[in-house]
């Protein structure tokens, strides 16, 4: 005949078993973190976009850098 036996060498203590919970806690924290949407930016309303037509002169009211679409969207997605 068979028996089993459990003695408290095989189960787990309390340290491990919270190391465990912690570890599962991190890690459901940093999957709902990297979850998050984008981040929504606002622009002051002095510093509004608006689309320049072609053929039409523009003449800035201060001195500063004026960036393309296309390099700007390269900006905004990797940084400079």
């Amino acid at each position: 005949m068979l028996t089993l036996s459990i003695s408290s060498s095989t189960t787990p203590s309390g340290a491990i078993r919270r190391a465990g919970l912690m570890l599962l806690v991190g890690m459901v924290g940093m999957i709902l973190a990297s979850c998050r949407g984008p981040a929504v930016r606002i622009i002051p309303a002095d510093r509004a976009v608006v689309p320049l037509p072609a053929g039409k002169p523009y003449t800035p009211a201060v001195k500063g850098w004026f960036v393309p679409d296309a390099r700007m969207s390269e900006i905004l997605e990797r940084g400079l």
